[in-house]
């Protein structure tokens, strides 16, 4: 990823923290479209790294309403 570039340093955040791992050899794909399946594996790795119980799916799909709710109204 280019140094610099509009999602470097929020990519670089995620990466460490291991809620995203890229698009393979360590490339970022920010314009690329996204499933929904990479993105429940984002919001869950999010989750986790917040220190939800991610086993307990009645309040992380709570959490994710919210999370809905709130870039919503952004």
């Amino acid at each position: 990823m280019a140094e610099g570039s509009w999602h470097a340093s929020a990519a670089a955040w995620a990466a460490e923290r291991q809620i995203v791992n890229g698009c393979g050899h360590g490339q970022f794909g920010p314009n690329d479209p996204i499933t929904r399946e990479q993105l429940a594996v984002v919001l869950m790795a999010y989750a986790e790294y917040r220190g939800n119980d991610v086993k307990r799916r009645a309040e992380v799909a709570q959490m994710l309403r919210n999370f809905v709710e709130l870039t919503a109204q952004a």
